[in-house]
């Protein structure tokens, strides 16, 4: 029996997605400017959400490689978690791609699928629906320049 892991494509872009996250985020902002020593640094300064969002993307690679494995649906914890923290540090392509990824590989689950498709179908389109609204919500937010308060 022949298994398959993850294709180069799916596992090259989320290197190239934690890759590029790690590098848009500054851990210590102006350390070498300001010349300070660590012990100057408080811990509120450092980035939580850049391990996080590391191990996130971890999880997201091993959920890929067992969903390819075993040929099961992904599950949507851990690419939720992912969107979800690179929403915070406000990388919205990163979002972006997360969720268009985790589409990807349902609907790449669902043509490898050969029986009781109906019934798998609507699960996946379950499981979809999140994803579908974030990205829709992530284009509104990239179009607006934020929340309109004069109507407040």
């Amino acid at each position: 029996m022949l298994i398959k892991f993850a294709g180069k494509s799916e596992m090259g872009s989320l290197n190239s997605m934690i890759k590029h996250s790690l590098a848009n985020m500054n851990l210590i902002p102006n350390f070498f400017q300001n010349k300070r020593s660590l012990s100057d640094i408080k811990p509120e300064n450092l980035n939580p959400n850049r391990t996080a969002l590391k191990e996130a993307l971890d999880k997201c690679r091993r959920e890929i490689k067992k969903s390819k494995r075993w040929n099961v649906l992904p599950s949507p914890i851990c690419f939720e978690h992912a969107a979800m923290l690179s929403r915070q540090n406000k990388s919205y392509q990163t979002e972006i791609k997360i969720c268009q990824l985790y589409i990807s590989l349902v609907d790449e689950c669902i043509s490898r699928r050969t029986f009781i498709k109906k019934r798998f179908e609507r699960k996946a389109l379950f499981l979809r629906q999140p994803f579908d609204a974030r990205i829709h919500n992530i284009e509104h937010l990239n179009t607006s320049d934020g929340v309109d308060v004069r109507h407040m």
